[in-house]
């Protein structure tokens, strides 16, 4: 298999990925794979990696200064890649395992809470010591840029899975996901010295459940080609405000000291875009809906 087979074989691939992903962070992401494959190293403790180097991220973030928003926004990309590469290098060595997805979900949101804290203490630390002006309050400028970033991240990989799920066949519904890790469950339940994973499994199943609601709807899916036909523009243009790219912005924005560049992009540009498509998104489901067929 050639280097760049090789590469596409452990990403996932246009629209799913996005363009910051597939141009800056899954390529760096690939050298570290390769270096990971000369030594004994899983992606759990790849996982565990990044979640340290976030946690230092949100440190230095919380200097308020100059040179410590460079130092955070430079870690903040560098756990990111650290992100990527767990999945690639599960996706290379087939070493991937449930509770590893559940512990690559668990750094996730342990780098994004670090970030934010960090971000809105570096903030008011700033505004303390005369380095910025800020229009509001610190802490509600980085909630606000936090909760934008959330929702954002949330609508990008709420399309990339219904892709995944219509077009390429990978049924990524809270119903699957929890039909899967209560499979997984049964199994290790008569196998010994696995109570950690069992724990966790559990939980993640509660915590699916909670996202879950009462959405109990029948499991249906779209043709394929239609679906890709109508979305796969559509799943592009929601990654331009997924997560990868917001940390594309935050590394910019804090190399140069202008944490407001990135308050603008979260909280305002990337409000503004998905409240455009949005309605574009409700209008293609429309045209969709009756041209499915049950799994």
């Amino acid at each position: 298999m050639g280097v760049f087979a090789e590469y596409k074989s452990t990403t996932k691939g246009m629209p799913i990925d996005e363009l910051a992903d597939l141009v800056l962070y899954r390529p760096l992401s690939y050298i570290l794979v390769k270096l990971c494959t000369l030594v004994p190293v899983t992606p759990n403790q790849i996982s565990f990696l990044a979640m340290m180097v976030g946690i230092a991220c949100g440190i230095f973030f919380s200097l308020g200064t100059h040179e410590g928003f460079m130092v955070g926004g430079l870690l903040c990309s560098a756990a990111n890649i650290l992100d990527c590469t767990d999945g690639m290098l599960a996706r290379l060595t087939s070493k991937g395992t449930l509770t590893g997805r559940i512990i690559d979900g668990v750094a996730g949101h342990v780098l994004m809470t670090a970030v934010y804290i960090g971000f809105g203490l570096g903030l008011l630390r700033a505004q303390q010591n005369d380095l910025l002006d800020l229009p509001f309050h610190p802490l509600l400028l980085a909630g606000l840029a936090g909760l934008s970033h959330l929702i954002q991240a949330a609508l990008s990989d709420h399309y990339a899975c219904l892709y995944a799920t219509h077009v390429l066949g990978n049924d990524l519904r809270p119903q699957s996901e929890i039909a899967i890790f209560d499979r997984e469950l049964n199994c290790l339940k008569s196998v010994k010295g696995k109570s950690l994973d069992r724990l966790m499994i559990r939980l993640y199943i509660y915590y699916t459940k909670i996202q879950q609601g009462s959405n109990h709807k029948a499991l249906v899916r779209y043709d394929p080609d239609e679906y890709k036909k109508y979305n796969q523009v559509l799943v592009m243009l929601w990654n331009l405000v997924g997560p990868s790219m917001h940390i594309l912005v935050l590394l910019i924005t804090s190399l140069f000291f202008k944490p407001m560049a990135f308050i603008w992009y979260s909280a305002i540009i990337g409000t503004i875009w998905i409240l455009l498509l949005y309605p574009i998104q409700a209008a293609v489901n429309k045209r969709m809906t009756g041209r499915f067929y049950s799994f």
